[in-house]
């Protein structure tokens, strides 16, 4: 019996340019069913699916100097939280590594009625804030400033809102709305936490210093900030 050919590789579900090169993706439906039961407890009926969902991700790696002008065309920064590639783009994250190159995952989704539609909902401008780098290395962020006597290991960018869904009459997505968007930064290295200042509109959620005797000093920080939506229907 021959080999049964298993297909194999990554979806591109955001249709990102050719410089973002997918890892893993995934795709899962959701369904809601009413179940009715009778009067031992046993299932008298069971409603017809609604409010079908479809949640997306994927995670590309970067291959540029360019993260955020690469994306320009495709909108992922400046209108985060549109609909791209007919998905919801609902949240970001862009990781950077002193040995690695620029990784990105993108999470959405969509609804089989009433889907959400391109230029309909508010979404946010976050261009400013991700690095417009690549290669090898963790960027400058603006609003952070880092001593000479700290090295930066690691940063990740994250952008979330809250989403609002609202069901219809029959159970089905009737229609949404984006508010309340919110930026993340993540850092670490070597060095101590007084060496890492922040400017506003950042905000620091928690410093971490670590010391010993067999290792240099290092440090972790994590701050956010509020971004207001920058177009509405």
């Amino acid at each position: 019996m021959a080999d049964t050919v298993v297909p194999f590789g990554a979806s591109d579900l955001f249709a990102l340019p050719a410089a973002f090169n997918e890892q893993n993706s995934s795709t899962t439906v959701t369904r809601e069913r009413d179940v009715n039961l009778d009067a031992s407890g046993d299932l008298a009926c069971e409603s017809a699916e609604f409010n079908v969902t479809t949640n997306y991700s994927s995670t590309y790696q970067y291959c540029g100097t360019t993260l955020v002008t690469d994306a320009l065309t495709e909108k992922v920064f400046t209108e985060f939280g549109d609909v791209l590639d007919s998905k919801l783009v609902d949240s970001i994250e862009v990781s950077f590594g002193n040995k690695t190159q620029p990784e990105i995952t993108i999470s959405g989704h969509n609804h089989s009625v009433n889907p959400h539609l391109l230029d309909t909902l508010r979404h946010f401008d976050i261009s400013a804030i991700v690095p417009d780098a690549g290669g090898v290395g963790v960027p400058a962020v603006t609003g952070v400033t880092v001593a000479a006597t700290n090295a930066p290991q690691s940063a990740s960018i994250s952008a979330a809102f809250e989403h609002m869904d609202v069901e219809g009459a029959d159970g089905d997505h009737f229609g949404g709305e984006n508010r309340t968007c919110i930026v993340t930064l993540s850092m670490s290295g070597v060095g101590p936490a007084s060496g890492i200042t922040l400017a506003s509109p950042w905000v620091a959620d928690d410093v971490g210093d670590e010391d010993a005797n067999t290792d240099p000093d290092s440090f972790s920080i994590a701050a956010h900030q509020y971004v207001d939506f920058a177009a509405a229907p």
